[in-house]
């Protein structure tokens, strides 16, 4: 929406003259809607317009006018480290907004705004397109566009309590004007975002792994110059020198500064601390008073920044309230806890950009059933019981709003489950946990196999095994002996093939299950053991692996590894939009199910030799395919004076963008003759790295190309020629389908290690 008004004016204003307040509350809605905050009324709107009867309950009122200004924003960078990120977001930028340009020349800085001090800024990024806002305004635009549309708003009204009936299905909502009967209900009060009462469940709430940090600024008065207007763009400085590991870009200090006033925010570990609750009652949520001692060190960076901040008459401090997740991204889709209750929240302080596309997203999926697109890193099954403990939100948070991730990655969960005499144990990563026990309770069900579905039963039939096992993986070119000899039985090709599974014991320990499976390319077993004997068993495997100079290695190396064998990452380079043609494993697909007679035992329900999605990967084996994930061999690359690829880069066929990186590792093994990297920046893999027998080393990335308007077909690839858009450099590439045959020494035939074959 914003876009469109764009095009017709640089500035708008648009008001209204009446109250959005509904003095009848109505008996009955498609969807109610807790929050008329800009999440609340985006969902609102986009609900509305697709035709559901909406109610939106908001406990204070909603006011203002709906105002923008196309300013601008700059970006400063005065480190190495994050000279290179400027560029990055420069070469990505560019591709959609060709106004977007560096500055690296100082001088010109300081003549563009002459209120800086620019000696020590090595690089600035000025994207011209860029919008000041104003939030709560974008509120009641929201509203109004969603009024029109045909949603009712109750202003002053607050949420009570959220029904629940059989199945624990939302039926009703209570509120201060009296009940409403509904089959959903969409949270999106945002820090208060599950504290409506539901009375059926454990907590008498819906948990969420999100929780309210606070955030500060100064709003004053104009700056004393007259070089400032309502265009002087917003100014990011980017002081400090970390690592980005994850393509974040988050700063120090922030400045606005319009002909009227001026708005400076800074962001650091003192200015930032979580809320403290007060009292026994869940979600009582006290508003802090600003701290000058927190925010002193923001405001030093600040008048060295903008020494003409000094020369303000006055300034007030302004403390306000966001809600952050674990992980930095927000919480959306249908709770696990209770069916029909949806959560719109966790926006880490980016409501504005991603609010409108958020509430879009989530009408979508409560219209049609299911989202149109993977919402796996955003869903909010990705969260366990675990991260939405209080405690561990508090010490959590603070670290995300102050800039600094640290991915928390459980490694894998366990299921065991079992239809009549059948049993089946089912590994999965931690994100899919929530995700896929939903998942296969509802096709059970919809499918109509013969499992009674009721609340007493779910929980014998499927149970979430993860805190009963330890996983351990055994992996490289001796694995194979080490397993026979702390096992005792043999376990060739023949007698153990590959993905294979089964129990087994491990000195006196029994009830072990082993996967022979890699993660990495190597040869490996996956080891799941009972956690009463899991210490016994691993100093096992460590004293039997001294013989085979046996090493210790994390679970990012095997991330790191695998690359080069090109092994795709769930959640990374695949997701649930991706299907196995694209990604070169539908050799993996069984089309002939030769197991019928057997599923038809098992579920006593007469099989169709089909599968969901059969029919699609068939016709895509007929017709070919738009995009294909292929490997890229970077080539002329200089370790130590080019920037490194990390994911996220454009890949160019004759010129022509046609698709991203989505990994980039270091390669151990693979030979090249162009260039020749040592490994002394790559320590931290070098100590894991017994199995290999190296050769030359060089940058090795796993990306799609897509082609919608003629497919990719082995000619389109085969003509092109490929270049990688690395922080504005570009290199050239050699595209891969396959992994190319890799020197090592092992034990097993080559055939082995094509895992894309």
């Amino acid at each position: 929406m914003i876009a469109v008004i764009c095009r017709s004016s640089r500035q708008l204003v648009l008001s209204h003259s009446h109250r959005l307040l509904s003095t009848k509350l109505t008996s009955s809605a498609d969807v109610v809607v807790c929050g008329g905050g800009i999440a609340g009324t985006s969902v609102a709107y986009h609900l509305a317009k697709r035709g559901k009867k909406v109610c939106i309950f908001e406990r204070d009122t909603l006011y203002g006018r709906f105002k923008f200004t196309k300013c601008g924003r700059v970006y400063l960078a005065s480190s190495i480290s994050n000279e290179i990120l400027l560029r990055r977001m420069y070469s990505r930028g560019v591709l959609y907004n060709d106004d977007v340009e560096l500055i690296d020349c100082q001088s010109e800085m300081l003549a563009r705004w002459p209120f800086l001090q620019t000696e020590d800024v090595q690089l600035a990024l000025y994207s011209p397109e860029d919008l000041a806002v104003d939030p709560v305004a974008l509120c009641q635009e929201l509203a109004r566009h969603a009024r029109e549309a045909g949603a009712v708003f109750f202003e002053n009204c607050e949420v009570r309590e959220v029904l629940l009936g059989d199945e624990r299905q939302v039926y009703a909502v209570d509120t201060d004007g009296g009940l409403i009967e509904t089959p959903r209900f969409v949270d999106a009060s945002g820090i208060w975002t599950g504290t409506v009462i539901l009375k059926p469940l454990p907590h008498r709430h819906i948990q969420t792994a999100a929780y309210p940090c606070t955030y500060t600024y100064i709003h004053s008065s104009k700056l004393p110059t007259g070089v400032v207007s309502d265009f002087t763009p917003i100014l990011l400085y980017l002081s400090f020198d970390y690592l980005v590991v994850f393509n974040d870009l988050d700063g120090n200090i922030m400045i606005r500064a319009t002909g009227f006033k001026t708005l400076c925010a800074g962001f650091s570990e003192e200015s930032v601390k979580p809320l403290a609750r007060q009292g026994t009652a869940h979600g009582v949520w006290h508003h802090p008073e600003p701290e000058w001692d927190r925010f002193g060190s923001s405001l030093e960076r600040l008048l060295y920044r903008c020494p003409m901040i000094g020369d303000i008459d006055h300034g007030d401090l302004i403390c306000g309230m966001e809600s952050y997740t674990p992980d930095k991204a927000p919480t959306i889709g249908e709770s696990s806890q209770a069916r029909g209750y949806y959560v719109l929240n966790g926006l880490n302080g980016q409501g504005l950009s991603l609010a409108g596309g958020l509430g879009e997203l989530l009408s979508d999926w409560i219209c049609d059933g299911m989202p149109q697109i993977d919402v796996a890193s955003i869903d909010v099954a990705r969260f366990l019981e675990l991260h939405a403990n209080s405690q561990y939100l508090m010490e959590r948070v603070p670290e995300i709003a102050d800039g600094v991730i640290f991915r928390k990655i459980l490694r894998c969960y366990l299921w065991y489950f079992f239809f009549l005499t059948f049993r089946y144990f089912m590994v999965a990563p931690t994100i899919q946990q929530e995700r896929c026990m939903t998942w296969m309770k509802k096709w059970v069900k919809k499918l109509g196999y013969n499992v009674h579905i009721q609340a007493s039963l779910i929980t014998a039939l499927f149970k979430d095994v993860t805190g009963m096992y330890t996983a351990l993986d055994v992996i490289g070119p001796s694995s194979r002996y080490l397993m026979s000899d702390i096992t005792g039985i043999s376990l060739s090709t023949t007698d153990f093939p590959t993905f294979r599974c089964q129990e087994i014991n491990i000195g006196m320990a029994t009830g072990i299950r082993a996967i022979s499976v890699t993660h990495c390319g190597e040869l490996g077993w996956v080891v799941y053991i009972p956690n009463e004997v899991a210490q016994n068993v691993y100093e096992r495997i460590v004293e039997a692996g001294q013989e085979y100079s046996m090493l210790h290695a994390g679970y990012y190396t095997l991330r790191q590894l695998r690359i080069e064998k090109f092994y795709v990452y769930w959640g990374q380079d695949i997701n649930a939009t991706v299907t196995p043609v694209e990604c070169g494993r539908s050799f993996r697909v069984d089309f002939k199910m030769d197991d019928y007679d057997a599923l038809r035992r098992a579920f006593r329900v007469e099989f169709k030799k089909d599968f969901i999605g059969r029919s699609a990967l068939e016709k895509q084996l007929e017709r070919g395919i738009s995009k294909r994930f292929v490997q890229l061999l970077v080539d002329k690359h200089d370790k130590d004076t080019d920037p490194w690829p990390q994911g996220g880069e454009t890949l160019f066929r004759d010129g022509r963008p046609v698709g991203v990186t989505t990994s980039a590792a270091y390669g151990f093994t693979l030979g090249c003759q162009v260039c020749v990297l040592n490994l002394a920046q790559m320590k931290s893999s070098v100590k894991y790295s017994f199995y290999y027998f190296y050769f030359h080393l060089f940058q090795v990335c796993i990306a799609y190309v897509e082609n919608k308007e003629f497919g990719v077909s082995m000619d389109f690839l085969n003509r092109g020629s490929y270049e990688l858009d690395i922080a504005g450099k570009r290199f050239p590439v050699r595209v891969n389908l396959h992994s190319p045959s890799l020197p090592m020494i092992s034990s097993e035939h080559p055939l082995h290690y094509r895992p894309t074959q």
